[in-house]
C-alpha cells in the first residue's frame, strides 16, 4: 500500500495530449474517462485523500446542419409571426396569422399578445439558442402552446372540409406542417 503519489503509467495517454491517429479529434473514448473514475476510486480506497485523477470530459457533437436549419426556420416563422401581428394591429380587417395559426376562444388582443410571444421566443431561439433554464422552459411552454393551437386548427381544417365548407387543392393544412416543425 503506497502513501505517497501515485506512480504514473507511461503507456496511458498525458490528459493535454492530442487525441491519436485512429480517433477523431474531440471524441472521448469512454474507456480512459472509466479508468480514471476507477484510479479516483482506488486512490479513495488507499487512503490518497488529496490525489485527484484528471477526468477527461465527455463532449456531445451536434452537426451543424440540422442546427442551422432548426435556427433559420425559427427565425423565418418568428418574424413571419410578428409581421403578421403586426399587420393585424394596424388594419383591423387584416389577420395573415388567421391562415396558418389561430388562436381559438381568446379576444383579439390576447391573441396578438399570446402570438407575439411565440414570436419573440422563435427569434430568440434563432440569435441565441444557448439558454439558461429560465428561458428554456419559457420557450417550451410558448411552442407547447403553439403546437397545441396549430393541431387544433388542423382539426378544425377537417370537420369543414369534412362538412363540405370547401374542397381544398391540398389536402394537407399549414398547421399541420407548423405542428411538425
Amino acid at each position: 500500500m503506497s502513501t505517497g503519489p501515485a506512480e504514473h503509467d507511461p503507456s496511458a495517454p498525458a490528459p493535454d495530449s492530442p487525441a491519436p491517429a485512429d480517433q477523431p479529434a474531440g471524441v472521448t473514448p469512454a474507456e480512459p474517462l472509466l479508468s480514471a473514475v476507477a484510479e479516483r476510486a482506488r486512490a479513495r480506497a488507499e487512503g490518497r485523500q488529496g490525489y485527484e485523477v484528471p477526468v477527461l470530459k465527455a463532449t456531445r457533437h451536434r452537426h451543424w446542419l440540422p442546427a442551422a436549419a432548426a435556427r433559420g426556420l425559427a427565425l423565418f416563422f418568428g418574424l413571419f409571426t410578428l409581421l403578421g401581428v403586426v399587420g393585424a394591429v394596424r388594419e383591423r380587417a387584416f389577420d395573415a396569422n388567421l391562415w396558418w395559426v389561430a388562436i381559438p376562444f381568446v379576444p383579439r388582443l390576447v391573441s396578438a399578445a399570446l402570438l407575439t410571444a411565440v414570436g419573440v421566443a422563435f427569434v430568440a431561439y434563432a440569435v441565441a439558442p444557448t439558454m439558461r433554464a429560465w428561458r428554456r422552459w419559457a420557450t417550451l411552454a410558448l411552442f407547447a402552446f403553439f403546437t397545441a393551437a396549430t393541431l387544433y386548427n388542423a382539426v378544425g381544417f377537417y370537420r369543414v372540409w369534412r362538412s363540405g365548407g370547401f374542397a381544398p387543392s391540398v389536402p394537407l393544412p399549414l398547421s399541420v406542417v407548423m405542428a411538425a416543425l
